[in-house]
C-alpha cells in the first residue's frame, strides 16, 4: 500500500513564522495543488495575457521558477513558491494603510 502525501499547511512557511506566506499556501494548495499552470499561473503572477507570459519567461523576468512536464503543454510553477513570493512581495510594501494612492 503507497503513501501519499496530504497537502494543506506548508511546513516550511510555518517553520519560516510567516502567517501570510503559511496562508497562501495552505489557500493555493488547497485550490490548484502543488503544481499550477497555465492560465491560473499567468492570473496569479498579474500578467494580463499568456503572451506576456511568454514574453516574460523569454526575457527571464519572472519572480518565480517555471518548467516543463513532460506530455503536458505550458509551463508550471510549483504553488509554494508563488506563495512565498505573493506574501514577499506584499509584506516588501508595507501595511496597506501606510500605502498613498
Amino acid at each position: 500500500m503507497s503513501q501519499h502525501t496530504h497537502y494543506t499547511d506548508s511546513d516550511e512557511a510555518v517553520n519560516n513564522g510567516d502567517p501570510l506566506q503559511a496562508l497562501m499556501q495552505a489557500t493555493l494548495l488547497r485550490e490548484y495543488g502543488p503544481v499550477i499552470g497555465g492560465d491560473e499561473l499567468r492570473r496569479a503572477l498579474g500578467l494580463a495575457s499568456m503572451d506576456a507570459l511568454r514574453q516574460a519567461v523569454a526575457r527571464q523576468q519572472l519572480p518565480v521558477p517555471v518548467f516543463n512536464i513532460q506530455h503536458r503543454r505550458g509551463l508550471f510553477a510549483l504553488t509554494t513558491d508563488l506563495a512565498q513570493w505573493l506574501a514577499a512581495l506584499r509584506l516588501s510594501h508595507g501595511r496597506s494603510d501606510d500605502r498613498t494612492v
